[in-house]
């Protein structure tokens, strides 16, 4: 770092606001709009560098920090190669905007160094830090795994062994930061958006009009209960890399749908409680004046609700949802086993297309074709329609045509 770009620093006062995520409160989004909305931020004086190139406000990135987390990561890095980047995210401004949820794995000696580094340049750090309750933040975790790792339990044997790593990642940067230099968000309050609640910290929640497109975007949604069932059960039987794809179909393919919690028994939010309890005290007594803000379980009214059977599916959900599976079933699994590969896949494609507009009376409530195919290769290796077969042979021979009997099913593979 040359002498006279650390005295410019210095004489200029920069501030840089460290965004950390915290994981599952809506980070991705947020970048997006920050990243999308960059050139009247500017207008604002701040900057938001090292950007991502998306094209798109659903896309999925790690944000515009990713190159700093990486830099902090690298034992050979030195301090003169942190200062020049940490001035790269400036161009101009006084201010400037990093934001990358990995700052949640960040250690206490990073922080550290980060803060000292900073500081040798004259450059003031802030930190913002979504925290999310407890039972949420598992909820969604779990979904996560569910899409990208292949993760088939219940809740209950997954969640006995996650962390709610909100609370442990605040405690490192307590150690190392300033409280007042923290700024924790809740992010279930539901007074002002994400965005909003973000850009309020630089007091332009009100003068600074977000694109309605961008600001009520979704990205990395979490599951529909039945898109939860289906991806666990396609886990069950072909491991993770057929999830994947089958869990970026269903959730581009909708990305606005309404995502339905995990249901949680009554022993098993006593067991949450009774490890995080403590946790959670402490981040109110020292973020929130001692207000129980955060919480570890949902409101009582959720916490005592009761398992519900699916509602009866209509037209337009099984047209998206369960259309597509049927067809990535087709074109994924069906070309597994020789007993296809005489069927062209526009033979397929079009016994797809002709299934898409069925519907039927007689389906039972919790008909699911994706289960109904795994569950009986020859129906899927055939190419019939699967809803046709059901109601001429498959309901007499009894076959199994929901999710529930993952074990039997992996045998058959």
């Amino acid at each position: 770092m040359q002498k006279s770009e650390m005295a410019i620093c210095r004489q200029t006062g920069k501030e840089l606001c460290v965004h950390a995520g915290g994981t599952k409160t809506g980070t991705s989004a947020l970048q997006n709009v920050l990243e999308m909305e960059r050139e009247k931020l500017r207008q604002f004086g701040l900057s938001y560098e090292n950007r991502c190139g998306i094209k798109t406000v659903h896309e999925i990135t790690s944000g515009n920090g990713s190159r700093l987390l990486e830099l902090l990561g690298d034992r050979e890095s030195t301090d003169e190669d942190l200062g020049r980047l940490i001035l790269s995210y400036f161009n101009g401004t006084r201010r400037a905007i990093c934001s990358c949820e990995g700052f949640e794995d960040l250690d206490q000696k990073s922080w550290a160094r980060l803060v000292r580094v900073a500081s040798d340049l004259g450059v003031h750090l802030e930190v913002i830090f979504y925290v999310r309750d407890v039972m949420s933040y598992l909820g969604s975790g779990y979904d996560q795994v569910i899409k990208r790792h292949g993760e088939y339990r219940p809740f209950a044997h997954w969640a006995a062994q996650a962390d709610w790593n909100h609370g442990i990642a605040l405690r490192r940067m307590y150690a190392e930061i300033p409280v007042h230099n923290i700024h924790v968000m809740h992010y279930e309050e539901g007074t002002r958006s994400i965005v909003e609640g973000f850009l309020n910290v630089f007091d332009l929640d009100t003068t600074f009009n977000v694109e309605p497109h961008y600001k009520n975007a979704k990205v990395n949604r979490s599951l529909t209960r039945r898109e939860r069932e289906t991806l666990k059960f396609v886990n069950s039987v072909l491991g993770e890399t057929y999830g994947r794809d089958l869990s970026d179909l269903l959730i581009y393919s909708n990305p606005n749908a309404t995502c339905e919690p995990v249901f949680v028994g009554n022993r098993m939010n006593k067991r949450i409680l009774d490890r995080f309890g403590s946790d959670v005290m402490w981040v109110n007594a020292t973020f929130f004046n001692g207000r129980d803000v955060v919480s570890v379980l949902p409101p009582k009214k959720a916490v005592d609700r009761k398992e519900t059977p699916f509602k009866p599916w209509n037209p337009l959900e099984r047209n998206v949802s369960d259309k597509l599976s049927y067809i990535w079933a087709i074109n994924k699994l069906g070309t597994t086993k020789t007993d296809v590969e005489r069927l062209t896949l526009d033979k397929l494609n079009t016994a797809a297309m002709r299934y898409g507009g069925h519907t039927h009376p007689d389906l039972p409530d919790d008909f699911n074709v994706l289960a109904y195919l795994a569950m009986n290769p020859d129906v899927l290796f055939s190419g019939v329609d699967p809803v046709q077969h059901y109601l001429v042979n498959g309901r007499a021979e009894g076959r199994l045509y929901k999710y529930g009997a993952a074990n039997s099913v992996s045998a058959q593979w």
